[in-house]
């Protein structure tokens, strides 16, 4: 599989907080269920730190299609925070099939539900990051976007 593009990278920092990531992931997943998004997936999944066997961290991992979120909860030193991105995986047998059939790219439609799909999961999880700010008692700015 071909290297993931990186769409957005967001993170929210919380001084001197510590939070439970499983209770983070099981808040937002019951949100996005709520939803009823189609096609749509979570799951809890370990990943490699820089492809290292032994050290793992979990992530809630939102699919759609070609498309992933990660989510990140986790504390660094007596702080905490939360980071997703959205990446896409366009395997090298699918670019080949694409250009076999002619198909030069998205149609509208799967252009809108990408859209959709990135924007609904963004504003859930700022809506479970607004959550925790307010039980905790922090002001809420506009969370950092890297790209």
């Amino acid at each position: 599989m071909a290297q993931p593009t990186i769409h957005t990278h967001t993170y929210q920092h919380f001084e001197n907080l510590q939070l439970s990531a499983k209770d983070f992931y099981t808040q937002l997943h019951s949100l996005i269920t709520e939803y009823q998004f189609p096609e749509v997936t979570c799951r809890v999944t370990p990943l490699s730190d820089n492809g290292s066997f032994f050290s793992r961290r979990e992530y809630l991992e939102i699919k759609y299609h070609s498309f992933k979120y990660y989510v990140c909860a986790a504390p660094f030193g007596k702080n905490f925070f939360i980071s997703w991105r959205l990446q896409e995986y366009v395997s090298t047998w699918t670019r080949f099939s694409n250009w076999i059939e002619g198909k030069k790219g998205k149609s509208f439609y799967e252009q809108d539900t990408e859209v959709m799909f990135s924007n609904s999961i963004t504003a859930l999880v700022k809506n479970v990051v607004g959550k925790v700010m307010e039980e905790h008692g922090f002001r809420q700015p506009d969370a950092i976007v890297l790209h």
